[in-house]
């Protein structure tokens, strides 16, 4: 804006030298090539403008990808665990959200973990190119403790799916659980490492379909083991968990 004012202030100041040029095409294109002030300005304006041009190309080939990272907690239903073997009960404050099939009280025990993530803002049909998925270890798992403190144990995989009917975190139990869409899911291998973060989790399919569909029909994704038979569990640190750094979270790349 400064270059713009001053070259307009030298060339309301040039005009008025040529002001008593004859009143002729010819007179006033032969005062203004033979006037250098003006010519130079003239010269320097394109410069500036060839300039500007440049860098807005260039500006435009290195532009970086818009990558936007949501978690749990900031979203209105949150996360959750829930368990069969006490149907009607909540676990919505709990710092952990562990997937689990074990012997307990003389049966079998699982649990199942919701998630959301808020994409209200995201508008119907937005293409993306990746969608990944962030589930921290929880090193300060009660349950773990209770379990010798030795981190997962587990020799199936979970699965990830997108959930199609409302919940909330604060009402959720196994007796109240969301629907399912059973149509697509994502399989996640162990790892060795039983105490290991499971980072990147591909949903980028899971996340497009939820994305192709109006805000409020957006509900979020459930956790669950492939096979829910004794003995299996993960640790994963929930959005109530202390730390930030380790709370749930999901990268979108458009």
């Amino acid at each position: 804006m400064k270059i713009r004012y001053v070259f307009l202030r030298k060339f309301l100041l040039i005009s008025s030298y040529t002001i008593n040029a004859p009143i002729t095409y010819r007179g006033i294109l032969f005062s203004i090539l033979s006037n250098k002030l003006f010519m130079k300005n003239i010269f320097f304006l394109l410069s500036v403008i060839l300039f500007v041009i440049g860098c807005s190309k260039k500006h435009t080939i290195h532009t970086s990808e818009n990558t936007v990272t949501r978690y749990s907690y900031q979203s209105v239903r949150g996360d959750a665990v829930f368990s069969r073997i006490v149907p009607e009960n909540n676990y919505g404050e709990l710092e952990d959200i562990h997937l689990y099939a074990w012997t307990q009280d003389g049966g079998v025990n699982v649990n199942r973990v919701v998630l959301d993530f808020n994409t209200a803002d995201i508008v119907q049909h937005t293409k993306i190119k990746h969608a990944y998925l962030n589930l921290y270890f929880n090193p300060t798992s009660r349950y773990d403790a209770r379990l010798g403190g030795q981190g997962n144990k587990a020799e199936v995989g979970f699965m990830i799916e997108e959930i199609v009917s409302d919940w909330n975190e604060k009402t959720v139990t196994w007796n109240m659980q969301p629907d399912i869409d059973r149509q697509e899911r994502v399989t996640i291998n162990k790892k060795e490492n039983p105490k290991s973060d499971y980072l990147k989790l591909d949903v980028t399919n899971l996340v497009q379909h939820m994305i192709d569909k109006p805000a409020g029909k957006r509900f979020g994704l459930r956790l669950k083991l492939v096979n829910e038979i004794p003995y299996n569990v993960y640790f994963f640190a929930s959005g109530n968990h202390p730390d930030i750094r380790i709370r749930p979270s999901l990268e979108i790349e458009f």
